[in-house]
């Protein structure tokens, strides 16, 4: 063995030389916008358009929505000249650019040495975005006369059981559950992927000559848990459920909040052998339909909820859809959140 051959030996054993360095996903996220963001200020106040139908960038008083797309996107997905068409209606400037290093496309609202990432998946939360960013009257008015506004509003909250962020999600909703009581009615789906990627958390079985197979990220205890509160939801109802999973989150001590509850436990160990797998099947399906596979994922009367996971936040959100203000809207919540923004 020569001298440099045992040098690397001993700098193996010791830890020393290369190392594969695990970068986690949220890190590289905020790389992302933050790279997108210096991007977008830099066209804001330098660069003329490639394609723009002839407009002139330079400094702008006010917004401007920077849309950056590859040259070979289709125009039925990146529609350019629909994105335009909005901008000018909720009084944004709006300037498009060809990006060759793009997969796909993304529209930048800039103002006031800030950055937003826009959500363009439809007109409504094209103008949401605009209307929370800086105000736009007009972007405010087209979101308020075009939200589905009911008497109860309507919550369907996609979670898994010890994902910390859905449960800081549960948290949050909580209080406003007890302010509103049945003004406001929450659905919980939990969130079981179609494919294992381990066997931790998996079971398959064969439902109707087709096998089905659940896997929480969480492993056998989530799945166990799921089914739990599946099962408690569907028997005794969501205002029982929701006293259960507020005891469950504080300690994850199942036995110990179904006792507090005079909840029935062969009932619910009876549902979860025999139907708790079917439950979470239906809840799955739910995810495909709503595309919601990260937890939390939060529908208000239809419409993405994307704010603030505090009491006060999601209060907030919810009274915007009631036909009438109950008065219980006026009540002041927590604005303190149990957990940083994420998803499972």
């Amino acid at each position: 063995m020569t001298a440099e051959e045992g040098k690397s030996q001993v700098e193996k054993k010791e830890g020393v030389g290369e190392a594969k360095i695990k970068i986690p996903k949220w890190i590289i996220l905020i790389g992302v916008i933050a790279i997108l963001g210096v991007l977008a200020y830099f066209l804001y106040l330098y660069l003329t358009p490639s394609v723009t139908g002839g407009a002139v960038l330079g400094r702008v008083e006010g917004a401007i929505i920077t849309y950056l797309y590859h040259p070979n996107c289709p125009p039925e997905y990146c529609n350019v000249s629909q994105l335009r068409s909005w901008s000018e209606e909720f009084g944004v400037n709006f300037h498009s650019y060809f990006a060759e290093w793009m997969q796909g496309h993304v529209a930048l609202l800039y103002s006031n040495d800030k950055v937003w990432i826009v959500d363009f998946s439809s007109k409504k939360n094209f103008a949401d975005t605009i209307c929370k960013a800086i105000g736009s009257e007009n972007a405010c008015r087209f979101v308020e006369e075009n939200l589905n506004k009911t008497s109860v509003v309507n919550v369907d909250l996609f979670v898994m059981s010890y994902c910390p962020f859905g449960i800081a999600m549960e948290n949050a909703i909580y209080p406003v559950k007890n302010l509103l009581k049945d003004k406001l009615r929450v659905r919980p789906y939990f969130i079981l992927y179609p494919s294992c990627s381990s066997n931790d958390g998996c079971e398959t079985r064969e439902v109707n000559g087709i096998n089905v197979t659940l896997w929480a990220m969480h492993g056998n205890q989530e799945l166990y848990e799921n089914k739990r509160q599946a099962c408690i939801y569907k028997y005794l109802g969501e205002n029982v459920w929701w006293e259960y999973v507020y005891c469950f989150n504080q300690n994850k001590n199942a036995d110990t909040c179904l006792q507090r509850l005079g909840i029935n436990v062969n009932v619910i160990n009876a549902c979860i052998e025999n139907e708790g797998f079917f439950f979470l099947q239906k809840d799955q399906e739910a995810c495909a339909s709503y595309n919601a596979w990260g937890s939390p994922t939060v529908f208000v009367n239809g419409d993405l909820y994307t704010g603030e996971r505090t009491p006060e936040g999601f209060k907030n959100f919810v009274c915007r859809y009631f036909i009438e203000r109950p008065s219980e809207c006026a009540q002041r919540l927590s604005s303190t959140s149990s957990a940083p923004s994420g998803q499972c």
